[in-house]
C-alpha cells in the first residue's frame, strides 16, 4: 500500500465475500470503506455507506482511477479471492476446517505465496500436537518471504502460545514487546494484551485491551475487543464492545445467534441484567433449531426472566416432545416454584424411558420431599446416588428428608461428608440439623455469625429478632423463614419466591466466607489496593465475620507485608480463634524470622482444629522444617500439602529444594517439571534471572537456585487457588490457578484477529507486484 499516491493511500485491507474492502481513517476517527469486486469478471468499485457519502464518493473514485493504472487488476482481485478462500476455510478463523489443499492460494511456487500456505497450514493444526514441530520453520520461512513483518512477529507469539509451546512464546514476546508496545496496531494490541494478562501485568493488558475497544472500526473489531476484554476480566466493558458487535448484525447471517449468545454470556459475567434480557429475548427471535432455543432459554432464566423461558421450553418441545435437557429444565423451574405436582409429571415422563435418568430421579426424590413424603423421598434419592455419588442437589435433600424423619445422625453425617465449598443453603440445611440433634449446640459455637449473615441476607429484617440465637426455638424459627425463601431451589445459584408465586434471583446473597473467596479472586484482575480497601469496607459492614480480615490479610502475605499481615492474623485468631487465624498467623511469623512463635501458634490451632489435609499450614510448617534442616520431618508435611492441593505451587517449590538437600536428583527434576507446568510464565522469567539457557544441561545446584529465586519471588503465597509473585521491579503480578490448555484456549480464541491482517499483507504484496 506505500506504492499508492498519498492521498488515496489506504490504511488498512480488509475481506469480505466479494471482494476487498480499503480502509481510511479520517483526522476526526471517522472510517471509511470503499470495496473492489469482480462481477462479470469487470472490476467492480463502489463506496460503502459511512458517515460521510461525499468522502466515500470522491475515494471510491480515486481508487477506481488507481486501479485502473494497474495493469493486472483483475488477475490480483482473483488472487486475492483465492486467498480470502483459503483464510476462510480455516476452522481457527470461523471456516469448516477444510484444510491446505481445498483452497489452494494464488501461486504456491512464488515466496510469498508459498509461505503464506504454510503458515496457514500450520494455523490449521495448532490443536494437533503431531504438527506443531515445524511451526519454528514455517515461521521463519514466512518472515524471509514478502509478509508484513510485524504482523508475522505478533501472530507467531499467539500461534506459539496456542500450540502450547510456552518457553518460545515468551522468548518471542522478550524479544520483540518493546517494540509491540510502540505499535497500535490491532494485531500489536491484542498480543501484549493477552501475553501481559499471561505475566499477571493486570494493568497493562487493561490498557492495551482497551485501547483496542477505541480503535474498533467495524462491528467486527468490536467483536474481537469484546472478546479480549472479556478474557482480561474488563466484563463490563467486554459486554459495550459486544453490544456494538451485536447491533451491526444481520438477522439472516448464520452467526448472528452465536453473536448474540456471546453478548448475553458476557453480560451476565459483568451483572449487567439488562443487556443479558435484551441479548437472550433476541436470541429467541434467531434461534432456528431446538438447542439454540434450549440455549436462549437459558439465558432468558438467567436473566430472571423465568416466565419466557417456560415458554420458549414449550415451544421447543413442541416441536421435540422428548427433548431432555428442555424437560429438565422445566421440572427444575417447576420445582423451585413448589409445583412439585407439575415438576413431577414431567419427570415421569422422562423415567418411562429411562430408569436410572439421575436427574429424574432426584427431582422426583425433591418433589416428595416438599409433599412431605420423607420415605418416599429417600427410596428415590438413594437410587439417585447408588448411580452417582456426586450429586451434590440429591444428598441436599437426602440430609433434609433425614432431617424431616427425626434420623438427625445420620442427617448430620450427609451433610457434613457433602463438599460443595461454603454456599448457604449448606450452612443453613447443616445448622438446623445440627440444632435440632442438640439444642443450643449451634447457637453457643463461635460460628453462629455465618448462619446469621446468610439469615439476614434472605430474611427481612421486620420479621427477624435483634438475636437470631436466642434460644434454640428462636434459632430453629430463624433459619425455617430464610430455608422457606428458597423455595424448592437447593442449588448453588438461590432463587426466591415473591409473594405472587413467581421467581426471582438472589444475586447477592453469598456466605460470608463465599463472599470473601470471590472477592479475593478478583485480584486477578483489579489492583490489589482496591480489593483490600473493598475487604475493609466489608469488615466494617460486617464486624462479627472475620473472613473479610483473614483473606485480606492472605493478599498482604503474597505481597510481603508480613508483619502488617500478622497483626491482622493474630488479631483474627485471638478475638474468633477462625482457622486461618492460627494458619496466617504461624505463616507471617515464620517469614518474620520468629519461628517460635509460628510453631507455638500453630500448636494452638491444634488444640482447637485437627488439620485438615489440604490445610496451607503443612506447606508452611514443611518449608519452615525444610530451612531448619530437619529434612526427614519436612517431607512429610510437604509430600502431604502437594498431595492434598496438586495446584499449590509452594509445596512443589519446596520439595524441589527438599530432594536438593537430600541429594535426590530425579526427584528435584520431577519437582521442577511440576512447578513449570502450574506457572511457566512465572518459571521462564525466573530461569532468565538466573541465567538459565537450557534447563535440561543444569545440574542441581543451579536448579535449586532457581527454585530458590521463584520462592523468593512468591513471597507469602502458598495458594493453591491464585499465582503471584512480587518481580524483580518491585511489582506485584497475579494470575489464576488455571491449567496449561486454558492458556492455549486464550490465544486460540485470539487468532482470528489476524485474519485480516494476514489478508492485508498478501493482498499489498500482490498489488505492488502487479502495479
Amino acid at each position: 500500500m506505500n506504492c499508492w499516491p498519498r492521498g488515496v493511500r489506504p490504511t488498512d485491507l480488509l475481506a469480505n465475500t466479494r471482494g476487498v474492502e480499503f480502509l481510511y481513517r479520517a483526522p476526526d476517527d471517522r472510517w471509511f470503506r470503499v470495496e473492489a469486486s469482480l462481477g462479470n469478471d469487470a472490476v467492480q468499485v463502489r463506496g460503502l455507506p459511512g458517515p460521510d457519502q461525499v468522502s466515500v464518493r470522491r475515494l471510491a473514485h480515486a481508487i477506481e482511477r488507481r486501479l485502473e493504472r494497474t495493469g493486472e487488476t483483475r488477475g490480483w482481485l482473483k488472487n486475492v479471492a483465492r486467498v480470502v478462500a483459503r483464510l476462510a476455510s480455516l476452522s481457527h478463523f470461523g471456516g469448516a476446517g477444510a484444510g491446505s489443499t481445498t483452497h489452494p492460494t494464488t501461486n504456491p511456487t512464488t515466496g510469498v505465496n508459498a509461505a503464506l500456505d504454510g503458515l496457514l497450514g500450520s494455523i490449521e493444526h495448532l490443536g494437533e500436537h503431531s504438527e506443531v514441530g515445524d511451526l519454528d520453520q514455517r515461521l521463519a520461512c514466512a518472515e524471509a518471504s514478502a509478509l508484513d513483518d510485524d504482523v508475522l512477529v505478533e501472530l507467531g507469539i499467539i500461534m506459539l502460545l496456542t500450540a502450547g509451546r510456552f518457553d518460545s512464546a515468551l522468548e518471542r514476546w522478550h524479544r520483540h514487546a518493546a517494540e509491540i508496545c510502540r505499535r497500535r496496531t490491532r494485531g500489536a494490541l491484542a498480543c501484549a494484551a493477552l501475553m501481559h494478562s499471561y505475566l499477571g501485568q493486570i494493568a497493562r493488558a487493561h490498557a492495551c485491551a482497551k485501547e483496542l475497544a477505541r480503535q474498533a472500526r467495524t462491528a467486527n473489531d468490536a467483536r474481537h475487543a469484546g472478546e479480549l476484554l472479556a478474557q482480561v476480566g474488563c466484563h463490563e466493558l467486554a459486554t459495550r464492545a459486544l453490544r456494538v458487535a451485536a447491533s451491526d448484525v444481520v438477522s439472516g447471517d448464520a452467526s448472528a445467534f452465536a453473536v448474540h449468545l456471546r453478548l448475553a454470556q458476557v453480560a451476565a459475567q459483568a451483572h449487567d441484567y439488562e443487556t443479558l434480557g435484551v441479548a437472550a429475548a433476541k436470541m429467541t427471535t434467531l434461534a432456528d433449531h431446538p438447542d439454540q432455543q434450549l440455549s436462549a432459554a437459558r439465558m432468558l432464566r438467567d436473566a430472571g426472566a423465568f416466565a419466557d423461558a417456560e415458554s420458549t421450553l414449550h415451544k421447543l418441545l413442541r416441536v421435540e416432545p422428548r427433548h431432555r435437557l428442555a424437560m429438565l429444565m422445566l421440572a427444575q423451574t417447576k420445582l423451585w416454584r413448589l409445583d412439585h405436582t407439575g415438576a413431577a409429571a414431567v419427570c415421569q415422563s422422562l423415567l418411562e424411558h429411562n430408569p436410572n435418568d439421575v436427574a429424574c430421579l432426584r427431582t422426583l426424590g425433591a418433589c416428595a420431599v416438599v409433599d412431605g413424603r420423607h420415605a418416599d423421598a429417600l427410596a428415590l434419592l438413594d437410587r439417585a446416588l447408588a448411580i452417582d455419588t456426586r450429586d451434590y442437589q440429591a444428598r441436599l435433600w437426602r440430609a433434609e428428608a433425614l432431617e424431616h424423619l427425626q434420623r438427625f445422625w445420620d442427617a448430620r453425617l450427609e451433610i457434613r461428608n457433602l463438599q460443595i465449598g461454603d454456599y448457604p443453603i449448606w450452612q443453613l440445611l447443616r445448622a438446623r440439623i445440627e440444632e435440632r440433634m442438640n439444642p443450643r449446640s449451634r447457637i453457643e459455637h463461635d460460628t453462629w455469625f455465618i448462619v446469621d449473615t446468610n439469615i439476614r441476607q434472605l430474611v427481612d429484617a421486620d420479621e427477624l429478632p435483634n438475636d437470631t440465637g436466642a434460644s434454640h426455638e428462636v434459632a430453629c424459627a430463624a433459619i425455617d423463614k430464610a430455608i422457606a425463601k428458597l423455595g424448592g431451589n437447593r442449588t448453588k445459584r438461590l432463587t426466591m419466591l415473591t409473594a405472587e408465586g413467581e421467581l426471582r434471583w438472589l444475586r447477592t446473597v453469598d456466605s460470608p466466607r463465599q463472599r470473601a473467596e470471590l472477592l479475593q479472586l478478583e485480584a486477578c484482575h483489579r489492583p490489589l489496593d482496591e480489593v483490600i480497601a473493598e475487604f475493609a469496607a466489608l469488615a466494617e459492614r460486617y464486624p462479627a465475620v472475620p473472613f473479610f480480615h483473614t483473606y485480606a490479610a492472605e493478599l498482604l502475605l503474597w505481597r510481603g507485608e508480613y508483619a502488617r499481615a500478622c497483626d491482622m492474623f493474630e488479631q483474627v485468631w485471638v478475638t474468633t480463634r477462625t482457622r486461618w487465624g492460627y494458619v496466617g498467623a504461624g505463616a507471617a511469623a515464620m517469614l518474620l524470622g520468629r519461628e517460635a512463635r509460628a510453631l507455638e501458634v500453630w500448636e494452638e490451632g491444634k488444640q482447637y482444629y485437627s488439620y485438615l489435609d489440604a490445610e496451607a499450614t503443612y506447606c508452611y510448617r514443611g518449608e519452615y522444617l525444610r530451612k531448619r534442616g530437619d529434612l526427614e520431618a519436612a517431607g512429610p508435611d510437604l509430600e502431604r500439602a502437594a498431595k492434598a492441593r496438586p495446584g499449590r505451587v509452594g509445596a512443589w517449590v519446596n520439595l524441589a529444594l527438599l530432594h536438593h538437600a537430600r541429594g535426590n536428583a530425579a526427584g528435584l527434576r520431577e519437582a521442577v517439571a511440576r512447578v513449570e507446568e502450574l506457572i511457566p510464565a512465572y518459571a521462564w522469567e525466573a530461569r532468565r534471572a538466573v541465567e538459565i539457557d537450557d534447563r535440561e544441561l543444569q545440574g542441581p545446584d543451579t536448579l535449586a537456585n532457581y527454585m530458590e529465586r521463584l520462592l523468593t519471588w512468591m513471597r507469602g503465597n502458598r495458594s493453591s487457588v491464585m499465582y503471584t509473585i512480587v518481580d524483580a521491579n518491585a511489582q506485584l503480578r497475579v494470575i489464576p490457578a488455571i491449567g496449561p490448555e486454558n492458556w492455549r484456549d486464550h490465544g486460540r480464541r485470539n487468532l482470528d484477529l489476524f485474519e485480516d491482517a494476514l489478508l492485508a499483507s498478501s493482498a499489498q504484496h500482490l498489488l505492488e507486484t502487479s502495479t
